[in-house]
This record gives structure tokens, sequence and C-alpha cells, in this order.
């Protein structure tokens, strides 16, 4: 199991009532299994986050990712929705 962070700024802090939470996911979780397990948690990540045409993450928000190594990168510039989280990875959504 790998312990995560999240943090929620504008809409997604309304959507879970939070700023911030840890949990914990398997290893080999991926952003799009984070999110629809968020998705059944609080409901409206996947309208908020995913372009039903296309199944990629739209322009709208954004989810930066915080690697354990230290540096900060907007998720979409990387692997996107298919990103392996790691064990004191941050994930950012706004």
């Amino acid at each position: 199991m790998a312990k995560i962070n999240l943090k929620y700024i504008a809409h997604f802090s309304l959507l879970t009532g939070k700023l911030e939470e840890g949990i914990e996911v398997r290893e080999k979780t991926t952003v799009s299994d984070l999110i629809k397990r968020l998705e059944q948690k609080y409901g409206g990540f996947e309208e908020a986050l995913i372009d039903e045409k296309t199944g990629r993450l739209n322009s709208r928000n954004k989810v930066a990712i915080r690697k354990a190594g230290g540096w900060t990168e907007n998720i979409t510039t990387l692997e996107g929705l298919n990103m392996e989280l790691s064990d004191g990875d941050t994930l950012i959504f706004w």
C-alpha cells in the first residue's frame, strides 16, 4: 500500500468539503483509478476532470502531482491519467 496526499482547491474543496486528506492506495494505482475512487466517494470528479468525448483530462480543471522526490508538474505534461502513484506523492486538484 502507498500513502498519498490529496489537496483540493476551489471547486474540488466544495465537492469534498475538505482542503486536503491522506489516503492509501494499492501499488500500481493510476491517476485514472484514483479519480474513479474519488468519484465514488464524493461524486463530480469525473465530470469536472474528464472530457466525455475524448476520455482525456479536460482543459477546465487541472491536476498536478508533487512526486515524493520534490518536483511538481501538471499531469497532462507527464503520463496523464495512466501515471502510477507512489508512496508520498501529493496530488493537487483545482
